[in-house]
């Protein structure tokens, strides 16, 4: 029994040595909330869909944080602070990116261990950026798309006036109703899209719709045609019953990639009606295409 409490004895010594080499003193963090963000595109719509803001400081990644959040920040006095703003990547929650076209917020803020200091960051578009598509539909005379051949329906340009719920914002939106015999609709840009294929590229779109719809590239390459998928999108009436307004980044980088060298490109949008659904209706605002 005598030998077995000096064991004990020894082990809890060495346990409480141990502990001591594990866990030196550790720097009192301060703390950064995130109260709120703040985005202005410069450029058409505000229209955005961030959802975590990735936090850095001085240079080093501290994390993604959804917005509001406190961060804990293992230094003090003037410290360099950059905030990015993150999306999901084709909506995919588990492909959350930093968005490489919204400009990092940047600000130096002066810390204390234990104190907790508000910051509020603003986002917008960054400045070496190209638009090569953007189409909100609030020029009656026309869109910047054309319904193709193998389309059964076409959608149609209508007004808040008639009805609020058919627009996302300003006074008109496109909507689409596939209510017939056909179950087939395609739209693609009226002119051939200058794109620097191979490099970085998003579709940005506001859209609601009760049946799935695909979006991807027409191209020619050597007089032959071809079709390029680039993402199949869901419906957006899944958890209420009724179609709810989205935002979507479609990362179309890949899908350029595998068409470099096409002497034409067009952007197509199209669905196919579900057989569960009698009458497909899908409604689209603010179709940008951004690249640097």
């Amino acid at each position: 029994m005598k030998t077995s409490s000096t064991l004990l004895f020894a082990l809890f010594a060495l346990l409480i040595t141990s502990c001591k080499w594990i866990d030196p003193d550790e720097q009192t963090p301060a703390f950064i909330y995130i109260d709120d963000f703040t985005f202005a595109s410069g450029n058409g719509t505000d229209s955005e869909k961030i959802t975590e803001v990735w936090v850095f400081a001085e240079g080093v990644m501290l994390g993604a944080y959804s917005v509001p959040a406190k961060v804990p920040v293992l230094h003090e006095g003037n410290v360099s602070i950059e905030m990015r703003a993150g999306i999901k990547n084709n909506g995919i929650s588990s492909t959350r990116i930093m968005y490489p076209f919204y400009q990092p917020y940047g600000t130096v803020v002066n810390l204390n261990p234990l104190e907790t200091d508000t910051i509020t960051p603003h986002f917008t578009f960054k400045s070496d950026l190209n638009f090569a598509l953007q189409e909100d539909f609030e020029i009656v005379a026309g869109t910047q798309f054309e319904t193709t051949s193998n389309s059964e329906y076409t959608w149609e340009v209508v007004e808040d006036s008639q009805d609020p719920e058919d627009v996302f914002e300003g006074e008109r939106s496109a909507k689409l109703v596939m209510d017939g015999d056909g179950v087939t609709w395609q739209v693609e840009s009226a002119t051939d899209l200058d794109l620097p294929l191979g490099t970085q590229m998003w579709l940005e779109l506001n859209y609601k719709c009760n049946n799935t719809f695909a979006i991807g590239f027409n191209s020619v390459r050597g007089g032959t045609p071809r079709k390029d998928l680039a993402l199949i999108v869901n419906r957006t009436d899944e958890e209420t019953g009724s179609p709810e307004w989205n935002k979507i980044y479609v990362d179309l980088s890949v899908v350029g990639q595998s068409i470099v060298g096409a002497e034409e490109v067009y952007l197509y949008i199209e669905s196919v009606r579900e057989a569960d659904v009698s009458t497909a209706r899908l409604w689209f605002d603010n179709i940008r295409i951004v690249h640097f």
